[in-house]
């Protein structure tokens, strides 16, 4: 029974305070465990983040008074010292988890200062990719969603860098395919693995926020596309972009997941807006036709939204 359904249920009942009371208590009203548990979520993750921007500011402020050696000594230390928590069995699962998160944002930090005291004059790609191979058995072994999502944050700068720096690409629309490519296996791999009984699923809020950032990135591309049709890439972005969202729409129906379609139809309705201004009309008419098509749109879409969450809620209690 949803919340809008207990408040229904109260309005129109003959129910005293006592029972309206007890029935918010416990369907509507978190009880005092959620309560400890989610400050208990916070203040370790505010912890650990203040912790991993104490150590770089302090070294930072003090860096140039440091001999390479302390440096260097200072950089290995604070990664082993954040990443043992996690192979202390006894500890809290969430602690060792998040102390292993911020283990890997120092990583990057770690190999920055050797670059730097060796001078190795490496390309920030090659910080990149190593930051990234690093961390990835670490992704394999804790399968930690933020530890996930921020090795994905690395991988997809790790790509684009790849495509700038090494093989010299000025146009933005291989990096926009390669990273909407990288977004939609991340959605895809955890699904494909509950199949195949391997358990690498992901909390719902992880594949919003991918699912968010691949559509931002495929409504990019198919619009810089748009500007470039002779490019060998608009061809793919297109099947791509055509894929993404019919995935989407059907593992939101299968699903029940308003999240996916509500993100599959907000990305047509852009490409939609990208296809006038770019190929039909880029002046006023356009414009107006455009905020015209995206008013209509956006509430035509509200309006079904609710009604088919109205009927799946219905669908299930009976």
């Amino acid at each position: 029974m949803t919340r809008e359904q207990l408040w229904a249920i109260i309005k129109f009942s003959n129910l005293d305070k006592p029972q309206i009371s007890k029935i918010l208590e416990g369907s509507v009203y978190r009880d005092r465990s959620r309560w400890k548990t989610f400050i208990d979520v916070v203040l370790l993750t505010l912890g650990a983040g203040f912790l991993v921007a104490g150590i770089v500011f302090f070294f930072a402020y003090n860096w140039s008074s440091l001999p390479n050696n302390t440096k260097l000594a200072v950089a290995q230390a604070v990664v082993v010292l954040t990443c043992l928590p996690y192979f202390i069995t006894r500890l809290n699962p969430l602690f060792r988890n998040i102390s292993l998160t911020a283990s890997a944002v120092l990583v990057g930090g770690m190999l920055a200062v050797f670059g730097q005291v060796y001078q190795t004059e490496a390309l920030a790609y090659d910080l990149m990719f190593s930051w990234t191979m690093a961390t990835s058995l670490w992704v394999v072994a804790a399968r930690f969603a933020p530890l996930t999502l921020f090795w994905l944050l690395l991988l997809q700068v790790t790509i684009a860098l790849f495509l700038w720096n090494k093989l010299h690409i000025d146009s933005d629309l291989p990096i926009y395919f390669a990273i909407t490519c990288a977004n939609f296996l991340a959605l895809v791999l955890p699904i494909i693995s509950s199949k195949l009984r391997l358990n690498l699923g992901s909390p719902r809020w992880f594949r919003s926020v991918v699912s968010s950032v691949c559509a931002y990135y495929m409504v990019s591309g198919f619009a810089v596309g748009l500007e470039k049709t002779e490019s060998p890439f608009f061809i793919p972005q297109l099947i791509l972009s055509v894929f993404v969202l019919t995935y989407w729409v059907r593992f939101g129906f299968n699903n029940r997941e308003l999240e996916s379609l509500a993100i599959a139809s907000l990305s047509a309705i852009a490409i939609v807006c990208a296809i006038i201004i770019i190929k039909i009309d880029e002046g006023e008419a356009g414009l107006i036709a455009v905020t015209l098509f995206v008013l209509a749109s956006v509430v035509y879409l509200t309006k079904r939204l609710l009604h088919l969450k109205k009927f799946w809620n219905e669908e299930q209690q009976s």
